[in-house]
């Protein structure tokens, strides 16, 4: 899952959790390990990706518009 972690100087940091079960010989669960990892990088990363994505979908309608005026024009 996701989740925010709230660090001790205040900043809430996103995480991604992951449980697994730790089992005996006979498949009882007898604990868990729980992982938790900082994903604020991906997130940062992914926020990037999209604007530029956007941007290069915004320069492509741009020049379809171009084309189509050009085209009309001649």
């Amino acid at each position: 899952g996701t989740a925010l972690l709230l660090a001790r100087d205040g900043t809430r940091r996103p995480i991604a959790d992951t449980t697994t079960p730790i089992r005996d010989d006979e498949g009882l669960s007898v604990g868990f390990v729980l992982v938790f990892r900082d994903i604020t990088e991906r997130r940062r990363l992914e926020g990037e990706l999209k604007q530029r994505a956007e941007a290069l979908a915004d320069r492509d309608r741009r020049k379809d518009e171009f084309l189509a005026m050009l085209a009309h024009e001649l």
